[in-house]
C-alpha cells in the first residue's frame, strides 16, 4: 500500500483550518466505516451456511470454509480505507459542511 501525499494547503482551503479539517474528516469516516461494516455483514449473511455453526465447532479442514465469504472479505480488504473515502470526498467537495453558528449572547440593559 503506497503513501499517497496530501497537499494540506488545499485541504485547509477546504475546511478553513486543519483542526476543522480534522473532525470534518473523522466524522464522515466513521460514517462511511459504519455503511461499509452493514454493507459486508449484510453480503457475509447472504452467503451464509444454512444451519449456524455451534460456537464450540471449529473449522479444521480447508472444505469446510465457504470460498464465497472468503472472496467477499478478500474484496473489502482491498477496498479503500474510511479515512481515505472521508478526506477525498472532502477534496472533492463531496461534503456538505454545516457549521453550528455560536449562541448569541443576550444583551440585558440596566
Amino acid at each position: 500500500m503506497a503513501v499517497t501525499p496530501v497537499d494540506l494547503e488545499k485541504v485547509i482551503e477546504k475546511a478553513g483550518s486543519l483542526y476543522e479539517a480534522a473532525i470534518i474528516v473523522a466524522k464522515r469516516s466513521r460514517q462511511v466505516n459504519e455503511e461499509l461494516k452493514n454493507e459486508f455483514t449484510e453480503r457475509l449473511n447472504a452467503v451464509a451456511p444454512p444451519e449456524p455453526l455451534q460456537p464450540t465447532e471449529i473449522l479444521e479442514e480447508e472444505g469446510d470454509r465457504n470460498p464465497d465469504q472468503e472472496i467477499i472479505s478478500r474484496e473489502f480488504e482491498l477496498k479503500p480505507k474510511p479515512t481515505e473515502i472521508a478526506l477525498d470526498e472532502l477534496l472533492d467537495d463531496k461534503i456538505d459542511i454545516r457549521r453550528q453558528e455560536p449562541p448569541a449572547e443576550a444583551i440585558h440593559e440596566e
